[in-house]
């Protein structure tokens, strides 16, 4: 499986941050990448539906996630994954600016794969994506 293969799921309530997610993920081979404003939507888009219920056919084995927003931040949408059968095997990460040890370890408690602090490089973030995709077994190639 190579990077091509592996679809992924942005979800930031800023259009900016995903944006900027969506370029490294692009870099990286990632053809297949979803968006969602937040853990509502990105629940619904998992499912296999999109904001306005029309069907989505994906193949997300990553989510890169923003901790705070509005509706459903990105911990309560964490929780939501792990305790899923469906979900529960899907690569995470945590991206956001709350630097406290708090958010942190829960990120860690609830079984976030990486976890990024903002500000950040774009080269930090590709690193982080990769190391944890290869801990969850799937193989991210280095096109650089």
């Amino acid at each position: 499986m190579t990077m091509r293969d592996i679809g992924a799921l942005v979800v930031d309530d800023f259009a900016d941050t995903r944006k900027v997610v969506k370029g490294v993920l692009r870099r990286m081979g990632v053809r297949e990448i979803f968006e969602a404003a937040d853990g509502l939507e990105a629940l619904g888009i998992l499912s296999g539906r999109d904001e306005h219920e029309q069907p989505v056919v994906h193949n997300i084995q990553l989510v890169v996630c923003d901790i705070l927003m509005p509706r459903m931040n990105g911990l309560e949408l964490l929780k939501e994954i792990r305790s899923s059968d469906a979900f529960k095997d899907l690569t995470f990460i945590m991206i956001t600016a709350d630097r406290t040890e708090k958010s942190i370890l829960e990120s860690v408690k609830l079984g976030a794969d990486a976890f990024v602090v903002k500000p950040y490089t774009l080269q930090i973030l590709e690193d982080k994506i990769r190391e944890a995709l290869k801990r969850r077994g799937r193989r991210a190639p280095n096109f650089g």
